[in-house]
């Protein structure tokens, strides 16, 4: 068996809004019965970014955050991004295994941050474990 490839990829609000409006328009929206299949969507002044507009049938960004990270996004919603990019989402056991005996790296994030994504891939070796999904234990 080989080994997995992994990269790194930060999504944009703006990405993420354009992945959106696409599965919308697919007859795929973003709620089914209350529950939340892609983003979590949130008002801006608590810290949300991105929202659906009615009246434009368009995912939203607010301004000045169209280049910053997108958060809130579900595990469904980074595989359908993977997907839409060529690639997918690691399985638990490639996560492990490409984790083993790696330091953490770019993990000084604090909650509430928000910087645009122009990070570098990591060091050969290195596996971003932050990127754009917390997984809660």
């Amino acid at each position: 068996m080989g080994r997995t490839s992994w990269r790194t990829l930060l999504i944009t609000n703006a990405e993420m809004a354009d992945l959106l409006t696409l599965l919308h328009a697919a007859g795929m929206p973003n709620a089914h019965h209350g529950a939340h299949l892609f983003v979590f969507p949130m008002p801006h002044e608590r810290g949300g970014r991105l929202r659906y507009d009615a009246k434009s049938r368009r995912w939203q960004v607010s301004p000045g955050h169209e280049s910053h990270p997108a958060y809130g996004v579900t595990w469904v919603g980074a595989a359908a991004m993977a997907a839409w990019q060529g690639t997918r989402l690691p399985t638990r056991a490639e996560a492990l295994e490409a984790c083993a005996d790696v330091p953490p790296t770019n993990c000084d994030y604090a909650v509430g941050d928000a910087r645009p994504v122009v990070e570098h891939d990591p060091a050969p070796g290195q596996v971003h474990l932050v990127g754009n999904l917390q997984q809660a234990s």
